[in-house]
């Protein structure tokens, strides 16, 4: 391997970073038989490359992508998730937004992958 020289980070112009892109909160509710599932989370998105990430960093990019998102969740709430009737574990918070960032991904392929800091889930009787 190329010895690195000072001021230099080691990373090739080749090598994708990825850039963190805050979301914020987003709510839905999906009606299962005889209850309705409550789910309230907040996640970050991730974006490859510095130019990728300068094209939507920005109120019109972050919207756009927020309203990706929306139609992810909306079209999920139509479907059926599969999720367990008690207390949402990790590895089903995992599989939800794995599923959602699946869905943005056909509208902004720079998005590679996201983490969920906040999810709250509730079932209420119908």
């Amino acid at each position: 391997s190329p010895a690195l020289v000072e001021g230099q980070s080691g990373i090739s112009p080749e090598t994708k970073l990825l850039f963190e892109l805050p979301l914020g909160g987003f709510t839905m509710q999906q009606a299962v038989p005889g209850s309705i599932l409550h789910l309230s989370f907040d996640f970050d998105v991730f974006i490859e490359g510095q130019a990728a990430f300068d094209k939507i960093n920005g109120s019109v990019g972050k919207a756009k992508v927020r309203d990706a998102v929306v139609v992810a969740l909306a079209e999920l709430a139509e479907s059926d998730l599969d999720l367990p009737e008690g207390q949402l574990g990790e590895d089903d918070a995992r599989q939800l937004v794995e599923m959602i960032v699946r869905k943005i991904y056909s509208t902004f392929p720079e998005i590679k992958t996201a983490r969920l800091q906040k999810l709250v889930a509730n079932r209420t009787l119908r």
